[in-house]
């Protein structure tokens, strides 16, 4: 299961998500109530009218955090999917991916356009247990790493991270078992990514409101 949110998140607003499976997710991407606004949305990034375009999708975008859900107790535990972002694609972006799933697709649970329409939303399935940033950063570089010289945004690369709900007719749903990941993963087997993730802002942002540090 993984967190499905449908109204944007700021300190007036905070807005319980809700849990989603797989499927329900697929069927959403495929049926997506919000697909007028997808439009529009990627008309203005053709236009390159990125402040508009990033206040729309901030403001009003279903958003999904892919990686994890809330256990009985309340803590952040992984979903058994990592969320891979590639972020811009040259060229057609619907040709790439074709070619990508026709190398991966065996890989991989789910693969959609992003909301942007300019790259590709991957879902990969894992039966690692996940409870703690640490383990998810290193479960994250090895999945990474099974697609070759394929250029990720790593700033996605984070338990929390948030992902814009897109629409996409054609998505990939891969009904597929999960990838059998030990559950001693040594750093050294997983240092793939030559460039350090970006801080986890959500993190950082509740460490620093538990020490009083936000007004």
């Amino acid at each position: 299961m993984m967190m499905l949110t449908k109204s944007a998140v700021n300190r007036i607003n905070k807005p319980h998500p809700i849990p989603i499976s797989l499927p329900e997710l697929v069927h959403l991407i495929r049926n997506n109530p919000q697909r007028e606004l997808l439009e529009k949305i990627r008309q203005l990034r053709l236009q390159g009218k990125e402040k508009e375009v990033n206040f729309l999708k901030q403001n009003n975008l279903y958003f999904v955090n892919p990686n994890y859900h809330l256990d009985s107790t309340g803590q952040s535990v992984g979903s058994g999917f990592i969320f891979l972002d590639i972020d811009k694609v040259e060229g057609d972006v619907e040709k790439y991916r074709d070619s990508f799933i026709q190398k991966y697709g065996h890989l991989v649970s789910m693969v959609c356009l992003s909301s942007s329409g300019r790259g590709l939303s991957i879902l990969v399935p894992v039966n690692h247990s996940i409870n703690n940033t640490s383990t998810f950063k290193r479960v994250y570089r090895y999945v990474a790493s099974l697609f070759g010289d394929t250029e990720f945004d790593h700033s996605v690369g984070h338990l929390k991270s948030n992902w814009f709900l897109s629409g996409d007719d054609n998505v990939f749903y891969n009904e597929s078992s999960p990838w059998m990941i030990g559950e001693l993963i040594q750093d050294k087997d997983c240092d793939v990514i030559p460039k350090l993730l970006e801080p986890d802002l959500n993190e950082v942002e509740s460490v620093l409101d538990r020490f009083g540090r936000l007004s």
